[in-house]
């Protein structure tokens, strides 16, 4: 799903692919936020999320203990810092 400046959202549903070890998000700059239940993707392992600076919103992946974020975007180290619980930014 990488460079789909357009993309604005995620399937809630994507948390039932369970199977899903990487997702790629990068540059993918309209995204606002990722689905809430992102974490009941028990095979998520790498998450990319390079120039996505529209993400406002981002779920609790807390529970991924495998979970590596890739190219975290500075102003999303809070979210990092925290452990990846979920957490709200302003714009």
């Amino acid at each position: 799903l990488g460079y789909c400046s357009g993309l604005v959202s995620l399937p809630e549903r994507l948390s039932e692919c369970t199977g899903l070890q990487t997702l790629n998000l990068e540059r993918c700059s309209g995204l606002v936020s990722l689905p809430e239940r992102l974490g009941e993707c028990t095979g998520l392992q790498t998450l990319y999320l390079e120039h996505c600076l529209g993400l406002v919103s981002l779920p609790d992946l807390s529970g991924l203990a495998q979970l590596e974020v890739r190219n975290l975007p500075n102003r999303l180290q809070p979210w990092k810092a925290s452990g990846y619980k979920a957490v709200s930014l302003s714009k």
